[in-house]
């Protein structure tokens, strides 16, 4: 007992005082909290869609909208997984984006692919730029953190205030808008790359702020060249040459700036200047092109089929053969007159 007492007093107060749960580090905290918000954020917005559906627009309970939906009870979980990755959709895609259209839409849609691709190809300049205000200037992670929430505040400001102010009150067209941010970040790239003095990294930063405007306004021009029902499989296709890039931009920089590290560490800004470029020129091509014509396609307005319980449509609703109210109107009364014609002249040939 007493050996046991003499090895308690060798141990120190803070190891012996020292609990289970003071070894538990931030990383499962901000696990358990980022997964609770994820679940919380889907519940809240199925609760937001179900009353967008249900109050707001008044819509039926009815989950099917049309004959060929099957509920999850039908297909199972096997039959979920077929249709995620059923092929047909990908052919079908494919086949939206190389469908022949009026006025050259087909070739804009695949310039607005490409252009997505290199505008977002400047995002993994970051990093880089991090080592290169490190290597040139010698700034540590709180100067550099400042100089980016500066520039962030930029961005977001100009986002907030740049496309109204450019769309609404000086009316300039889509693509002006996107040659505008093009210019803005690949003349940036001049103030970060002759900077001598740290303070004129914060004039590219500001100048940059028009940049962030190329992105809606593209997917905007998108949404124009094709109807409403194959906006969905084209903003597909745009999402993954938005977020496939980053599988070779971010080596690509590594591997300039690697080369050019000891003789011109600058040459990252160069990289980045030349895909902005390049969206200027596909910008500038389109509104030469356009000749002041509308870009956005004659939108044809259908009604919907919808099946409320079992009922379904006719076979005259599903081929959208809809008569509107005043044409209805006119051949009513059209055949209101010819039986009245026709009436009366069977009771004159009785008489």
């Amino acid at each position: 007992m007493d050996h046991q007492l003499e090895k308690t007093e060798d141990v120190p107060i803070a190891q012996r005082q020292e609990k289970w749960y003071n070894k538990i580090t931030v990383e499962p905290t901000m696990f358990l909290y980022m997964m609770a918000f994820m679940l919380t954020s889907v519940i809240e917005q199925a609760f937001y869609l179900h009353k967008a559906c249900i109050v707001d627009h008044n819509y039926p309970a009815e989950w099917q909208t049309t004959s060929n939906q099957r509920s999850l009870r039908e297909v199972g979980c096997s039959g979920v997984l077929c249709d995620f990755f059923d092929r047909h959709h990908v052919v079908e895609s494919l086949k939206t984006l190389c469908r022949k259209r009026e006025m050259k839409r087909h070739v804009y849609l695949w310039i607005f692919m490409v252009a997505m691709a290199l505008y977002t190809f400047q995002r993994d300049e970051k990093p880089m730029m991090y080592l290169y205000t490190q290597l040139k200037f010698d700034w540590n992670t709180v100067t550099y953190s400042n100089f980016k929430t500066f520039q962030s505040s930029a961005y977001v400001i100009m986002m907030l205030a740049g496309i109204p102010l450019m769309s609404k009150v000086f009316g300039w067209p889509d693509t002006v808008i996107v040659m505008v941010g093009a210019c803005a970040h690949a003349s940036a790239r001049f103030f970060f790359a002759f900077a001598e003095v740290p303070w004129v990294l914060y004039i590219g930063g500001a100048v940059s702020s028009l940049g962030p405007v190329v992105a809606p306004v593209l997917r905007s021009m998108t949404s124009k060249v094709v109807p409403l029902a194959e906006r969905g499989k084209v903003f597909a296709l745009l999402s993954v040459f938005d977020n496939a890039v980053p599988l070779f931009s971010g080596v690509l920089y590594t591997q300039v700036y690697n080369a050019t590290i000891n003789t011109h560490p600058a040459g990252i800004f160069w990289l980045t200047m030349s895909t902005q470029l390049c969206v200027l020129l596909f910008a500038l091509y389109i509104h030469i092109t356009l000749k002041g014509r509308n870009l956005a396609v004659a939108e044809v307005e259908k009604k919907t089929t919808l099946i409320y319980g079992d009922k379904a449509n006719s076979e005259e609703e599903d081929q959208g053969q809809y008569l509107d109210d005043e044409t209805y109107t006119l051949k009513s009364k059209y055949f209101a007159i010819e039986f009245r014609s026709s009436f009366k002249g069977s009771r004159k040939e009785e008489c």
